[in-house]
């Protein structure tokens, strides 16, 4: 990825959201951390399709706190689900490092370094799109959430319901 596209990500996702006297703190709070994990504990009876149902649960929570709608509201409450997200998926991303076999897990590391280059490409292309409105750190923010949920309950996928 070129410099100056990571430089533009390290400021959406650290700067923006902290901009102003009423931007929200980006940080997963417990009561995230809790919607999500009971949304997931119930989920697991019916695998990938009922996990990804939890996708927005606590950023849909947040964004009905004052000026969670806003664009720096929104942003915040996206953030703060995405870092959940991908708190999960690093932890089951080490999980599989040692439940795996050395040759399933260089297979795995290589579709995990694939599918990072995939989010960032994805993610700056919403963007670029709407280069020059505010929109767009929203619109990143969600593609960053949603994608990384998604590959944490990949991952998830595999531990609970492809190894047991």
């Amino acid at each position: 990825m070129p410099k100056l596209l990571r430089l533009v990500f390290s400021f959406v996702l650290l700067v923006v959201p902290l901009h102003g006297a009423n931007a929200q703190n980006i940080a997963f709070t417990p009561a995230d951390a809790a919607l999500l994990e009971a949304c997931m504990v119930n989920a697991n009876a019916n695998a990938i399709h009922a996990r990804r149902g939890c996708i927005g649960a606590a950023r849909n929570v947040c964004i009905t706190e004052p000026d969670g709608t806003t664009t720096l509201g929104t942003t915040s409450c996206n953030q703060r689900e995405a870092a959940w997200w991908d708190k999960l998926l690093n932890d089951n991303y080490s999980r599989l490092r040692s439940g795996l076999s050395p040759e399933l897990f260089s297979a795995l590391r290589e579709a995990q370094r694939a599918w990072i280059t995939y989010r960032d490409a994805k993610c700056a292309f919403s963007y670029k799109m709407f280069e020059g409105g505010s929109i767009r750190h929203v619109l990143f923010s969600d593609c960053m959430l949603q994608t990384t949920a998604a590959r944490a309950i990949d991952l998830t996928t595999i531990l609970l319901d492809w190894m047991g």
